[in-house]
């Protein structure tokens, strides 16, 4: 248990935190900090979303008042992430930064397989640093700054966001932290900057104020279901989806596109496909089947003219109406009774006017613009239970038809065969084709002509043939399915057009091989600590980790040019006695073999091989010595 912790400061990274106590403490080993803060020496500094939180907490000073949570929520990144994951994604997420190594973590909360640009190295704002300096004595690294998209500061309005030259993902800063004032970030004047991000003042502003707005929030997840229908309802407000949940894709891709331009999209990381129906903004807005970046939410409810408060309110907005407005439900008691007090609003698009859905306590409910007549104007949102029933209790009267149900429903006979079908109530079901199937054929005759289907077509999967006999599959599926599920061709794997990749996969590959060498070149220099050149190192450094696992066969170019330069343990443990052999020598130091092996950190199955034992030796002898010396 350590004896002093530095008390954070609103919105202060856990990162520089532990920043400030190594920088208090001065400590001139890493790793002591990490062993005294996490009780372990091969802790990662993570800046996002570290892990280790419990372990932290653990040895902090006797009497403290944090827990984990709050450590979590207050001074981490992860109420930026957690609207939008599912609940069980979000609590797997908390328990690794509480109790795991911090590895895995980004994975779980999508963050690795997203095409969203985040900072490679820490930004600040110059006017919160000199506000920080006034009120806290020293500046430090705010979380919103570490946001993906910012340009700009959110309580500093029009101040640009800077770059500081601490990297995020530095193999050689892994274990180590660096506190801001020690970046002296006076001496940096670029300001971070997106293409065409000058050209959209407001979206950098509404960007700004919408992340903060998320890291400062506090409210249960309204769920991923609940984010789709909100989405869906402006769509529908600007004509992009019709009330049955149809969403006119291509004319919504287009339209989004053009909102932002294709280049910005692309270079932050979220370009849309060439084929619409690929575009993430589609997966977002159909039934989510995973979590989708946040800033992609955010680019999302700018173009449909939303906000985060808006989108994540737990209870929809409702209106509290000037007058009671009437249940338009036909056949329930209280028909055209004045009973609805409040309306659920939306905001039309086209017209800037409020539109609200009235739901009856009888499960009726009707879409109608405030102030229009309900009688002539509404669209019926859902029937509700009692008209269901009633429509069950008129198919089962042989004495009332089709269109005799359709005026006591006070709906057309379309709606009432549609209904009809869906409840499954066997009358007033829609027909079959005619021409096509048996009129009033038996279900043998029904069976006879999907057998003779599949004899005629016997090349045919099952989607196919239910193509081409829709009636007879559906008639089938409605009242014999066993024995259609007995008599369907096996399933086939499902083709699938070859996806039109966004990268130009060639390109890429020629350019991570031509910095290469460079990068083995900065790893070597690195003596604090010294690091091994491997693959994967060598794509950390070009900010690409996950390639190395996920796109090497689109990389072979890269792969030889990496294979050629890696080391073995054999070489690394070599350079590791050349480079403490030039600090003992410098310091005019004579070491023994034993003790050149022991400083270099080398394993005694290394040790005991010959070429190991030779390098130690010759790396001691005085006449060698004199070489390092001048060197």
């Amino acid at each position: 248990m350590i004896t002093v912790f530095p008390d954070p400061y609103p919105d202060e990274l856990l990162y520089s935190v532990c920043a400030r106590y190594q920088e208090r403490m001065m400590w001139g080993n890493q790793k002591t900090t990490l062993e005294d803060l996490f009780g372990s020496n091969t802790v990662v500094a993570v800046v996002d979303l570290p892990g280790h939180v419990d372990a932290l907490i653990s040895h902090l000073p006797a009497g403290h008042r944090y827990s984990s949570d709050e450590i979590i929520d207050r001074h981490t990144l992860l109420p930026y992430f957690s609207p939008f994951l599912a609940a069980s994604q979000l609590e797997g997420v908390r328990l690794a930064m509480r109790r795991g190594s911090g590895s895995g973590i980004s994975g779980r909360a999508g963050i690795m397989a997203s095409t969203v640009k985040t900072p490679q190295v820490l930004q600040y704002c110059p006017q919160c640093v000199e506000a920080d300096r006034t009120a806290y004595g020293e500046a430090y690294w705010h979380r919103v700054h570490q946001l993906p998209g910012l340009t700009v500061c959110p309580h500093h309005s029009g101040t640009s966001i800077y770059p500081s030259q601490v990297a995020i993902h530095s193999s050689g800063r892994r274990q180590g932290f660096d506190i801001l004032e020690a970046t002296t970030p006076e001496a940096y004047k670029e300001p971070v900057l997106y293409p065409g991000a000058n050209a959209q003042p407001d979206l950098n502003t509404f960007v700004a104020h919408q992340s903060w707005g998320l890291l400062s929030q506090s409210r249960v997840a309204v769920g991923l279901d609940a984010l789709r229908q909100r989405y869906m309802e402006q769509l529908q407000n600007r004509d992009l989806a019709n009330t049955n949940g149809r969403i006119r894709a291509r004319e919504f891709v287009q339209q989004f596109e053009q909102f932002y331009g294709r280049d910005w999209l692309r270079a932050m990381g979220c370009g849309l496909t060439e084929d619409g129906e690929q575009a993430w903004v589609l997966r977002m807005v159909r039934h989510p089947k995973g979590s989708q970046h946040p800033f992609k939410h955010l680019l999302l409810t700018h173009f449909l003219g939303m906000t985060m408060d808006a989108l994540l309110e737990p209870k929809r907005p409702s209106l509290r109406l000037n007058r009671l407005w009437p249940c338009l439900n036909r056949v329930a008691v209280h028909y055209g009774q004045p009973l609805i007090s409040e309306a659920q609003t939306q905001l039309r698009q086209t017209s800037g006017g409020k539109v609200g859905v009235f739901t009856c306590s009888c499960g009726f409910s009707y879409r109608c613009a405030i102030g229009e007549d309900p009688y002539l104007e509404a669209k019926v949102v859902q029937f509700g239970p009692i008209w269901e029933a009633k429509l069950k209790k008129l198919s089962e009267d042989a004495t009332v038809s089709l269109r005799g149900a359709a005026r006591i429903l006070g709906v057309d006979p379309a709606t009432v065969k549609y209904h009809a079908t869906r409840l499954q109530l066997g009358r007033w079901q829609r027909p079959l084709s005619p021409g096509k199937t048996p009129q009033q054929g038996s279900i043998e005759d029904y069976r006879q002509h999907w057998l003779d289907v599949q004899a005629q077509y016997p090349e045919m999967g099952r989607t196919a043939l239910c193509q081409m006999a829709p009636a007879v599959w559906s008639w089938l599926y409605c009242h014999d399915r066993e024995w259609l599920m007995a008599h369907q061709p096996s399933a086939a794997p499902t083709l699938r057009p070859e996806r039109i990749s966004r990268v130009d996969w060639t390109q890429r590959d020629r350019d991570c091989a031509a910095q290469v060498p460079a990068i083995v070149t900065r790893l070597k220099q690195q003596e604090d600590p010294i690091v091994r050149v491997t693959a994967k190192a060598i794509f950390r450094e070009l900010g690409h980790s996950s390639w190395l696992e996920r796109h090497h066969d689109k990389l072979p170019l890269t792969i030889q040019t990496i294979a050629e330069v890696v080391e073995d343990r054999i070489a690394f443990a070599l350079r590791r006695l050349d480079i403490v052999a030039t600090d003992f020598w410098r310091t005019g130091r004579t070491p023994n073999p034993w003790e050149l092996l022991r400083s270099a950190g080398i394993r005694t199955d290394l040790a005991r091989l010959s070429e190991i034992q030779n390098t130690a030796a010759r790396l001691c002898d005085p006449v060698v010595a004199i070489t390092y010396a001048d060197s």
